[in-house]
């Protein structure tokens, strides 16, 4: 369910493209992949599963079944506590099924009579992008920013950015500190500096802030950007995290 967690919020809410407005699961190579992009950025998270090896399979879930899944799991979740309680994932041609463990809980917190809650739910009949060919490749360029660090300050920047775009700018020219900045109609401006490390030329980046604050808010700990060009995709990563991984188009202001 943190695999749902983490990449739900890349989502499309309306999009002419259906596919886009639900997740994909793809099982292959005995690991477990949710997919969910809008066109502009991706989210994706992998795991470990127990699944026959030769297995492969991809299924999309819609938005409004991921949404009522990861409620009733973080529901389910606070009842259980930290018990650690296997997730059963059933595919059909037209229908997932998920099996979450359940029980009732007696005065010790201890889980009394094991019971499975079942949540099951109409795929979407579609053709989802390959994602792998959009995660960025021979990045030469990255930078190590401090998550509440970059948290803090796009809160602030983020205040005068154009309503509409939300849009950023990154100013990468140095190895130890970063300039962010935001303007609006109103010639309004904000400008912050952050510490990073940076290796690579001297860059600048702008993004839809609204976007990077959403992976911010799933990552924990250092976060990483590996860069190319001004014009091209942005990786994004917690440090010494390959399990989790989101991609950030650029946007022009």
């Amino acid at each position: 369910i943190d695999l749902i967690h983490k990449t739900q919020f890349a989502m499309a809410i309306q999009d002419v493209r259906y596919y886009l407005t639900g997740m994909l699961f793809d099982v292959s190579q005995q690991q477990l992949t949710t997919v969910a992009t809008d066109g502009h950025r991706l989210a994706l998270a992998r795991s470990v599963i127990d699944v026959d090896a030769d297995l492969n399979m991809q299924a999309i879930l819609p938005r409004k079944a991921v949404i009522e899944l990861e409620r009733l799991a973080s529901e389910l979740g606070k009842m259980l506590g930290d018990q650690d309680n296997a997730v059963t994932l059933s595919f059909g041609r037209e229908f997932l099924q998920v099996s979450l463990p359940f029980g009732d809980v007696d005065s010790a917190g201890q889980v009394s009579q094991n019971l499975m809650v079942t949540f099951t739910a109409r795929l979407i009949d579609g053709k989802f992008p390959d994602y792998r060919r959009v995660m960025p490749s021979n990045t030469d360029k990255l930078a190590l920013f401090n998550q509440e660090k970059m948290m803090d300050v796009l809160r602030r920047v983020a205040i005068l950015s154009n309503e509409k775009s939300r849009g950023v700018v990154f100013n990468f020219a140095s190895d130890g500190m970063v300039e962010v900045r935001a303007n609006n109609a109103e010639q309004d401006e904000a400008v912050e500096m952050i510490q990073a490390k940076y290796q690579g030329e001297p860059m600048e980046l702008s993004f839809n802030a609204a976007y990077l604050q959403d992976v911010l808010g799933v990552i924990q700990g250092d976060l990483q950007m590996h860069m190319s060009q001004s014009n091209a995709s942005v990786l994004v990563n917690q440090l010494n995290d390959e399990f989790h991984q989101y991609v950030i188009m650029p946007m022009r202001i």
